[in-house]
């Protein structure tokens, strides 16, 4: 959001959007640092340490919002209106037979961001150690696998993914940042608490959010319980 409002009046969408979209992701992987390291390091409980850091999240949004992003002379606690450079390209653009849909290109960077994490996870050496973490980390430690980085490792592209997913998120879905929405909104107070909602959901995986943005949010609670059963870094 800080990215969008900084640039969308200077730069064109072809390099705006892109930024909002690193911006997200840098700062989740940023964000979920912190609660890697305390599990790794400490032995705090990453779902505890989560769970605070969405409501410490939450009140950072509030207090950067009404100190800093309302426009002046405003009462109503949300952002400007972000320019048109802001507003993410709808899939109807390109592909005509799809009507006047509010589906976006949102839709495609969420299934590549899928398909990267499935082989990274699935088809790689780094992924089954991943697995062998989450199934049995004292196996793992004796195979040679360092505990501590894999978790951090982890816990930082998870972050990175649910930065990601919270600025792709559309507007009718999950509340995340508005920065590379659909509609070009703003950024409101209310979405502060939304996207705490939305990081407890992605504590169990990120990639499920992802997947609710390309099909249904239950399915994706679905698909998350499955996942974090079989690679959880718990």
């Amino acid at each position: 959001t800080l990215a969008m409002l900084a640039f969308d009046a200077t730069l064109s969408p072809w390099l705006l959007i892109p930024l909002a979209i690193v911006a997200s992701a840098v700062f989740g992987a940023a964000w979920a640092f912190l609660p890697g390291y305390l599990q790794a390091k400490r032995g705090s409980h990453v779902v505890v340490t989560t769970i605070m850091f969405n409501f410490i999240a939450a009140s950072l949004m509030n207090f950067i919002i009404v100190k800093y992003l309302i426009p002046e002379g405003q009462q109503n606690p949300a952002s400007r209106v972000f320019s048109a450079a802001g507003e993410m390209p709808r899939l109807g653009e390109w592909f005509p037979v799809l009507g006047d849909t509010p589906l976006n290109v949102s839709f495609i960077i969420a299934i590549i961001a899928l398909a990267i994490y499935g082989v990274m996870v699935w088809r790689s050496s780094w992924g089954y150690q991943l697995r062998a973490t989450g199934l049995n980390h004292h196996a793992a430690h004796y195979a040679g696998v360092s505990i501590s980085r894999m978790i951090i490792v982890a816990m930082l592209i998870s972050g990175a993914l649910a930065g990601l997913g919270a600025g792709e998120v559309e507007r009718q879905r999950l509340a995340g940042f508005p920065a590379v929405r659909g509609g070009g909104g703003v950024d409101r107070q209310d979405d502060a608490e939304e996207a705490a909602v939305a990081g407890f959901r992605l504590d169990l995986d990120p990639s499920a959010v992802h997947l609710g943005e390309a099909l249904d949010d239950r399915q994706a609670e679905a698909g998350a319980a499955h996942v974090a059963r079989a690679a959880a870094v718990h």
